[in-house]
């Protein structure tokens, strides 16, 4: 039952995934006031979740280190998140950022020692490919801007992954270990934060999603999924992603819906489908 859990889990989370950039461009927030309001929300809300034992956990555990360091590569995470909407499309931020799998299974292999069975290089193969023909039309049509913006999400993705093998190194719970990574986050961005945007009901509402659902909900399920679930199967789940967030650039932004994304989207959720069920 456990197994089959930590694929409910890492599908939730990539669903939610997919439907962050809407948000994000809703609340009229910088990239900087988003990350920061976004993570001060979710610490307070674990803080008051969290037994006073867990919260002072740092004090107590020799992962200490590796914890503030998860923290510190989650605030670069989200900037270059962040800033990746503002400079390009939904598709092209998204999509980049979700190449994190493919890395958490390369690192997972040099660092964790997790040998590939074949396959699942099959449904890595597999799930890379529908992401590419989702990605086929923005490449056609590309500017200056949409690269930097695709660079900074592979280099966020990458460091995601790197967090990821962290939660997988360290034996904590995963509550805890987000508390963590929200409260290190929001202590590095505090000195930087600067309030320039008009703060009104629709954006706290955004706020509040983002950093309860998309945030302290997303990535508590995530790393709870991630000590049951092998890195290859969550690349085949993680891929929902993608998916999800170029459906929600053409419905609800106008951003061009094309075969390339409907044949993308169908390789993804036919491989995630087979990697359940064959499980």
């Amino acid at each position: 039952m456990g197994i089959k859990l930590g694929y409910l889990e890492i599908f939730a989370a990539a669903f939610i995934w997919g439907t962050i950039g809407a948000f994000t461009r809703w609340s009229g927030l910088t990239p900087l006031e988003l990350a920061f309001y976004r993570v001060l929300i979710a610490a307070i809300a674990l803080f008051l979740i969290l037994p006073r034992r867990e919260r002072l956990l740092l004090l107590h555990t020799r992962h200490g280190p590796l914890i503030v360091l998860a923290g510190v590569l989650f605030t670069l995470d989200i900037l270059l998140f962040f800033y990746a909407i503002h400079l390009t499309s939904l598709s092209n931020a998204v999509l980049p950022y979700n190449m994190q799998p493919l890395f958490m299974v390369l690192l997972a292999a040099l660092l964790l020692g997790e040998k590939m069975q074949g396959r699942y290089i099959f449904a890595l193969v597999l799930a890379v490919l529908g992401v590419g023909v989702l990605l086929a039309p923005a490449l056609i049509h590309i500017s200056y801007t949409d690269i930097t913006g695709i660079s900074y999400a592979l280099i966020g993705a990458f460091l995601l992954a790197v967090i990821a093998v962290i939660a997988r190194i360290i034996n904590i719970q995963s509550i805890t270990f987000v508390y963590y990574q929200m409260l290190i986050a929001t202590i590095c961005l505090f000195p930087f934060m600067r309030v320039k945007s008009v703060i009104d009901f629709n954006t706290i509402a955004m706020v509040l999603i983002i950093s309860l659902v998309h945030t302290a909900f997303a990535y508590i399920v995530y790393y709870d999924g991630l000590k049951t679930v092998s890195m290859q199967h969550v690349v085949a789940l993680s891929y929902l992603t993608p998916f999800v967030a170029a459906l929600t650039g053409s419905f609800l932004f106008q951003e061009a819906i094309t075969v390339f994304t409907v044949v993308g989207g169908l390789i993804i959720i036919i491989n995630g489908a087979l990697v359940v069920f064959r499980t």
